[in-house]
């Protein structure tokens, strides 16, 4: 079992999967690094996927209409983030930023769906 397929069992989000619903986002899923100051999304982009941070730390942040960052949250490893994609169809109204070197998990929205759509009619 790889150490990828632990970061996703350990998550809150993913608390009520089986074994084999987790391999199954495993399969579906992608780590991308992003350097110090990289964006991971930008706002009026599309909400397609959840993200873990396997190593680093990232920042939430809002740009009033004044043009003014807003700093909403810090996400540390082991943390989740976008996850209100998989309520919302729309963009993403806020950025993500890493603020060191980091590893994140994309868990496609579609995938994470279809999981959450099974367990309903259960």
């Amino acid at each position: 079992m790889s150490e990828f397929y632990w970061f996703l069992k350990g998550c809150d989000l993913f608390s009520y999967l089986n074994d084999s619903e987790i391999r199954q986002l495993e399969s579906v899923s992608r780590t991308k690094d992003f350097r110090r100051g990289e964006p991971i999304y930008l706002p009026n982009e599309a909400a397609d996927a959840v993200m873990l941070v396997v190593k680093g730390r990232v920042k939430i942040c809002y740009v009033t209409p004044e043009g003014k960052q807003s700093i909403l949250s810090f996400i540390d490893t082991g943390e989740m983030f976008g996850e209100l994609s998989l309520f919302d169809s729309g963009q993403r109204q806020e950025f993500a930023e890493a603020i060191e070197s980091c590893t994140v998990v994309l868990v496609p929205k579609a995938a994470m769906l279809r999981l959450m759509n099974n367990h309903q009619q259960v």
